[in-house]
């Protein structure tokens, strides 16, 4: 291959995926359950937007969790239908964490959405107004995110919460000389 000679015939089209995943290298470990959550759903939202994209839905949902020293293992849980919905595949995530009692920081997380099949056309027997109106929703923040940028409509819990300068604003020091401003009786300031 390395000379330009191949003898297998060459791909034209990729064969469909088995799965659908994203996982991310954390900057420092983690060890808060709000860190944790929080990265779940960027996680989640980054899934189900890719599945959507591409027309997938699956069952399986697998959380991959590796430690601070590189002991890596994976989770999973069967959903009852396909779902590419990124609350769905969130909460599924959840309760797979849930029911992991953590010994270690986090260094990796990740969560893949897997057991495609072709939606067949099912017929429901109850109204789907609901699930519709989820889908058009997503379907509507994606289109946006498509255009604007990843994550220019987010969820608000997955913006990560930042400290603020540290500095105590002019208007209010807790000692020394104060500015005040004169009012006259009508609560303008005198000029």
């Amino acid at each position: 291959m390395g000379c330009g000679r191949m003898e297998r015939p060459l791909e034209l089209e990729s064969p469909e995926p088995k799965s659908i995943g994203h996982s991310i290298t954390l900057p420092t470990d983690i060890w808060e359950r709000e860190a944790i959550t929080s990265c779940l759903l960027r996680l989640s939202e980054k899934v189900g937007r890719r599945a959507r994209r591409y027309g997938h839905k699956g069952r399986k949902i697998t959380l991959t969790i590796r430690y601070s020293d590189f002991k890596t293992f994976t989770r999973q849980t069967t959903l009852r239908v396909n779902t590419n919905d990124t609350g769905e595949i969130y909460h599924s995530a959840l309760a797979i964490l849930d029911g992991i009692h953590l010994k270690k920081r986090i260094r990796l997380l990740g969560i893949s959405l897997s057991g495609f099949k072709q939606d067949g056309g099912q017929m429901y027997l109850f109204d789907q107004t609901a699930q519709k109106k989820k889908e058009t929703l997503a379907k509507a923040v994606d289109t946006v995110n498509d255009k604007f940028g990843e994550h220019t409509i987010t969820l608000a819990s997955t913006i990560a919460r930042k400290e603020g300068p540290g500095v105590i604003s002019p208007a209010w020091r807790p000692t020394g000389v104060r500015k005040k401003q004169r009012v006259n009786s009508r609560g303008y300031p005198n000029t």
